[in-house]
């Protein structure tokens, strides 16, 4: 990935990285944006027990069991390849 890509093109690789469906990446996307679950089900224009599925299984692929977990995965990752990038 260049240096100082877009923060959605960094949240697409993570995506990739960790084998997650558009949905799931979508779903994602919103938790980033601090959106509650009714909210992410409006925006995604779903059910609310569609989110929590897509959770579900975005918890499952990497291997975390919260939101606030995979948003800690995340941030570690991002900053991973911000390392990474500046050497």
């Amino acid at each position: 990935m260049p240096p100082g890509g877009s923060p959605s093109s960094k949240i697409g690789a993570f995506a990739v990285a960790k084998g997650l469906s558009p949905r799931e990446e979508a779903v994602l996307v919103c938790m980033v944006e601090g959106m509650p679950i009714d909210d992410m089900a409006d925006h995604l224009k779903c059910a609310v027990s569609t989110v929590k599925t897509y959770l579900h299984r975005l918890f499952n692929k990497t291997g975390r069991g919260s939101q606030l977990e995979v948003m800690g995965l995340l941030i570690e990752w991002l900053c991973s390849v911000a390392d990474e990038d500046a050497q």
